[in-house]
């Protein structure tokens, strides 16, 4: 059996947009008893995506950066920059990180 091996080093030759947004934590929810519904607030208005594209996660004080598939679409009527993520449960940093230490802002 091999290692597992981190994310970046899957993704070395994709076409990956670089720009950074940041983004904050807005709801957080049980989908099974291993998987987290996540939606992350994207604050830069230039910002655009499409179902089933990822984003690497930098989430402040965990060192890896991870990857995770986005289970929503951009609603380009209101210009809602939200980012639906299902997250099944792993000891992963960031993984780890989304279900046991993210705390939700919500925004008013």
């Amino acid at each position: 059996m091999s290692e597992k091996s981190d994310h970046m080093e899957h993704t070395p030759s994709s076409t990956e947009d670089d720009t950074l947004s940041l983004a904050t934590v807005t709801e957080k929810f049980s989908l099974s008893p291993t998987v987290i519904g996540i939606e992350l607030f994207v604050s830069d208005d230039k910002f655009s995506f499409l179902p089933g594209q990822w984003i690497d996660t930098h989430i402040p004080n965990v060192p890896v950066i991870g990857g995770f598939s986005m289970t929503s679409t951009i609603d380009h009527y209101t210009k809602t920059r939200k980012i639906g993520l299902a997250i099944k449960y792993s000891e992963h940093p960031p993984t780890y990180w989304f279900h046991n230490k993210a705390s939700l802002l919500k925004l008013i």
